[in-house]
């Protein structure tokens, strides 16, 4: 009798054991990843960028691609295929920020898992750095700046996140992600999945002491501030897409400052085409940063409207809907080169997929 009921208790203990763990496990997604991958990330051929798509992909041989993906899927077996596809996709447009800016941050947890993947084959990740970039993009973890990525971490139930627009969060951190919105919607095109995996984006301003900086300093100390140097000196592919950045940022902050003078507000027409959102961003940043949640709130609510019905899978710029977390959160990790850690910096951000760890590359 002892013995039938020492049975019963083990696979009593075994069966609570089996549900803790397959509960722990993240969900393969919310979505089906099943949208057509955009061909060189997305970038049409007369960007300046497109060059340097062309050369991240030269650096990145199938095999070495192959391989990682194998490991991945091997390791993360609710992954399917089409995720594994999408997050791939995602970080390369991240490397190719890393050979853009100083400072990136890793705002996807769900993206860095991949990373961290693709960095077990030490020798051909190395390679890929040094082909693309003429270095490693370093990945060192960090920790976060701000605690108040735990309150907020309570509220995702996916990503941890904090808020970036809450008054516990930093100056500096809400300008980090700021940054990082304007560059990649000048860079890429929307994606159906960005918002999903990054958090949703313009969530918060830039300040007004970075974007005097950036309009009225010359080409080269911004270069120097802000931007990948040594690639803007080796490479001329590079050199190209900083220049035309920084034009294209000094343009839209005079536009700005005219439409302001002349009252002239942006709509919600303008914030409907992705082309326009990183110049609306700038003139409410410089608007009333104050006011700055609410404002865009306003002016994207038919972008938020259009994820909510469409599942965030049409949209780079709001996933509240899919998460069912406050929009914009973020678990800020960051490796700064100017404070002596990795050149590119890392935080985790978005309220889709689970983790808890955030990492930096370095890309200058």
């Amino acid at each position: 009798m002892t013995t039938v009921v020492l049975i019963v208790l083990g696979l009593l203990f075994f069966s609570i054991i089996l549900t803790v763990v397959l509960r722990s496990q993240p969900s393969s997604s919310k979505l089906d990843y099943q949208a057509e991958i955009p061909a060189h990330l997305g970038v049409s051929e007369d960007q300046p960028v497109y060059a340097v798509v062309l050369h991240l992909e030269a650096a990145l041989p199938s095999e070495y691609a192959d391989a990682v993906k194998l490991r991945v899927l091997t390791e993360h077996p609710h992954m399917s295929e089409a995720e594994f596809a999408w997050k791939w996709f995602e970080l390369k447009r991240y490397f190719v920020m890393c050979a853009v800016l100083d400072e990136v941050p890793m705002y996807s947890v769900a993206v860095d898992e991949i990373w961290h993947e693709m960095l077990m084959f030490t020798r051909e990740y190395n390679a890929f750095g040094e082909m693309f970039i003429g270095r490693a993009i370093h990945h060192a973890p960090h920790l976060p700046k701000s605690n108040a990525s735990t309150k907020a971490a309570s509220d995702s139930a996916a990503h941890p996140a904090f808020d970036p627009a809450s008054q516990a969060a930093s100056h500096a951190i809400t300008d980090e992600r700021a940054w990082f919105d304007w560059h990649y919607g000048q860079l890429f095109p929307p994606a159906p999945y960005s918002a999903y995996l990054w958090g949703s984006f313009y969530r918060t301003p830039l300040s007004h002491q970075r974007i005097d900086r950036l309009r009225d300093a010359p080409e080269a100390d911004l270069v120097e501030d802000f931007y990948n140097k040594s690639a803007y000196e080796s490479s001329y592919e590079n050199r190209e897409v900083i220049h035309d950045l920084i034009q294209h940022f000094k343009a839209q902050v005079d536009t700005a400052e005219s439409r302001l003078r002349t009252n002239d507000r942006p709509s919600k027409e303008d914030a409907s085409f992705s082309t326009m959102l990183p110049a609306t961003m700038l003139y409410v940043s410089m608007d009333d940063p104050a006011d700055y949640s609410r404002t865009m709130d306003s002016l994207m609510q038919q972008d938020r409207n259009h994820a909510h019905n469409s599942g965030c899978s049409a949209t780079m710029y709001s996933c509240s809907s899919v998460s069912g977390s406050k929009s914009g959160g973020h678990d800020s990790h960051h490796n700064d080169g100017h404070n002596g850690t990795s050149s590119c910096s890392s935080s985790s951000s978005c309220s889709s997929s689970s983790g808890s760890s955030g990492c930096g590359g370095g890309g200058d």
